[in-house]
């Protein structure tokens, strides 16, 4: 391109260049905005899944439980350390904790 007998073919060129430089490192900051939002928002519904967490059956007894052993398709039996006797009747939705005077643990039914 020729204005007034000078040629600026090489200045066009030049900021060219520079524009496209530009639109390319606008380009990945957008990318890296994108990818740490995507990330946020990832992260931010787990710890809502773990903040909604909550014990079901059995309800929170503490100890470690070792075994686990169904007389039929619905009564079963739990036990564990500090004595622990669990019985569940309807096939282990829910669990009722027994008596027991033995604080030893318990291994196995």
């Amino acid at each position: 391109m020729k204005l007034i007998g000078r040629n600026y073919t090489s200045e066009i060129k030049k900021i060219s260049s520079i524009v496209n430089d530009q639109n390319r490192i606008n380009f990945l900051l957008t990318l890296g905005m994108l990818s740490r939002l995507v990330f946020l928002i990832l992260f931010s519904q787990s710890i809502g899944a773990i903040a909604q967490w909550s014990w079901v059956n059995p309800l929170p007894q503490g100890n470690t439980i070792h075994d686990v052993q169904f007389v039929n398709t619905s009564t079963g039996f739990a036990v564990g350390d500090g004595g622990t006797i669990l019985k569940t009747i309807d096939g282990g939705y829910t669990w009722n904790r027994m008596e027991n005077s033995c604080m030893e643990s318990l291994n196995s039914v």
